[in-house]
């Protein structure tokens, strides 16, 4: 999980796309999850979802954000603590809807930006 970390976090320092490094983290998250059921709901949602992010065009900014976050979900795993590792990725998954969500228009509905 490290390395898969390093290798996104130099890709994305490269301004290269970190979309399948991003994907095998949270796969193998799932995966340290020792939860069957979860492993194979991630593996069939996260390829879609990768793919969605990733023609978004998340700015440098979002992408730094979202290895530092990584990097925090790793280190709870690491020290077993669950809970944390459990609360550090939710938080992860709603701040990045929220960082690539489209902003509001003035009739209060949202709009993708072009």
């Amino acid at each position: 999980m490290e390395e898969v970390i390093e290798t996104m976090n130099n890709a994305v320092e490269a301004g290269k796309s970190p979309g399948s490094f991003d994907l095998k983290f949270h796969k193998l998250v799932a995966r340290a999850a020792d939860n069957p059921i979860l492993e194979m709901l991630a593996d069939s949602m996260l390829e879609v979802a990768s793919q969605v992010i990733t023609e978004l065009h998340p700015s440098l900014e979002v992408l730094r954000h979202v290895v530092r976050r990584h990097v925090e979900v790793f280190e709870a795993i690491k020290s077993k603590d669950g809970d944390l590792a459990c609360s550090l990725m939710s938080q992860h998954i709603v701040d990045v809807q929220r960082r690539l969500a489209p902003p509001p228009t003035d009739n209060g509905r949202k709009e993708r930006s072009k």
